[in-house]
């Protein structure tokens, strides 16, 4: 069997502030500070990150950027076997590439948002790629090393936040044995659940909330509590077991 799947690239754009006619606006004026730009006259955006930049624990020279892969006219696709000869064909475009003094790869993702849907990723868990939900950094991994490497090259992964949202975050981690043991069997919960034609929603409990965290459960954005009460409905069918033991583990243990 053979899939495809993409791998979401984002990247942040900056912003000149600009007057028709040459006018100055008021962090151009001579007399007084625009509210982002501290003294010394750097924007604090900036300077925040570059700042992280540079002091973080692990730096090499950059070999790529917006490295993509299954596009016309770029790398070919990641072909992934996993779960006993079962492949997946992933295409996307990874924001940067390292190599360190000691041959290690690194794979950057820029992040413009906050943190709050990434919290957890940074410290010891047993799930890197938080129940199905963040596979970028193991496929971009792959396509480091099918680029600029070998198979079984080490690679490090972060996802960098890029604005004050994010608080210029770097939440990163070792693509080990672990971190892809793990990501095969998410891969292989999804797309099993492809093969049957199951698509659960899987709305959060909190209905009402200043954000859409599921889109495909809310494209109206009116509130998710009928998707919610049709889960609670269906949550206990044997076929979808398997999605719960991804998606719901606490429960699965509690019941």
């Amino acid at each position: 069997m053979s899939s495809s799947a993409d791998a979401k690239n984002v990247k942040e754009k900056g912003r000149e502030g600009q007057n028709p006619g040459g006018k100055k606006n008021d962090s151009q004026d001579s007399g007084e500070k625009g509210k982002d730009t501290p003294k010394g006259g750097a924007p604090k955006r900036k300077t925040s990150s570059f700042r992280s930049d540079d002091t973080r624990d692990r730096r090499g020279d950059v070999i790529a950027t917006e490295l993509g892969f299954g596009f016309a006219g770029g790398d070919p696709a990641v072909s992934y076997e996993f779960d006993r000869g079962r492949t997946i064909d992933f295409r996307g475009s990874a924001d940067r590439v390292e190599r360190t003094a000691s041959g290690q790869l690194i794979v950057i993702d820029y992040k413009t948002g906050s943190t709050r849907s990434f919290l957890g990723l940074d410290k010891d868990t047993n799930d890197p790629v938080m129940k199905g939900t963040k596979l970028q950094l193991p496929v971009y991994a792959l396509a480091a090393r099918q680029a600029h490497g070998a198979p079984d090259d080490a690679v490090h992964a972060a996802y960098w936040f890029t604005s004050a949202k994010g608080e210029y975050r770097w939440i990163s981690y070792d693509i080990d044995d672990r971190v892809m043991d793990r990501f095969d069997e998410v891969l292989s919960t999804i797309i099993d659940g492809i093969n049957q034609g199951l698509f659960p929603a899987l709305p959060s409990k909190d209905h009402y909330q200043f954000f859409v965290d599921c889109p495909y459960c809310d494209p109206d954005g009116l509130g998710t509590l009928e998707r919610r009460r049709e889960w609670e409905r269906k949550r206990h069918t044997e076929a979808l077991r398997h999605y719960r033991m991804l998606a719901e583990p606490e429960d699965l243990l509690d019941a």
